[in-house]
This record gives C-alpha cells, structure tokens and sequence, in this order.
C-alpha cells in the first residue's frame, strides 16, 4: 500500500509518517509539502491513497485533487 500525505506542515507530516510506520510497517508513506511536490510526486510513483489537506500552501486542496 503506498499513501501520499499532502500538507503544508513538515511536522505534521512527519508524525504522520512514524504513525503509519508504527502500525503499517508495510505501507510506504510518501510526503509532500505542496500541491507542485504532490503532483510531481504522483508523476513518478504511483500511490493507492491521496490524504491531502485543502489549505496547501500553493493551491487549494481541490485545485490539486482536480489535477
């Protein structure tokens, strides 16, 4: 399984990460800060799960879920 987490805060993200790890060890958790690092993310690794907050730093979360 591999989930992309998209949100402005670094932290967050990161807690986000050691959360999934904690009890998914076998899902890969990939991170973005903006909705640019989010799509050229998705333009090289293909993800199962999109959690992406609508208060991006660079676009709203619907602009980048339209994407």
């Amino acid at each position: 399984m591999r989930i992309l987490v998209v949100d402005g805060d670094g932290d967050l993200l990161q807690a986000i990460r050691r959360a999934f790890w904690k009890r998914h060890r076998a899902w890969e958790v990939l991170l973005a800060q903006t909705g640019a690092e989010a799509v050229q993310v998705l333009a090289r690794d293909p993800v199962d799960i999109v959690i992406v907050d609508l208060g991006l730093p660079d676009m709203a979360g619907v602009d980048f879920i339209h994407q």
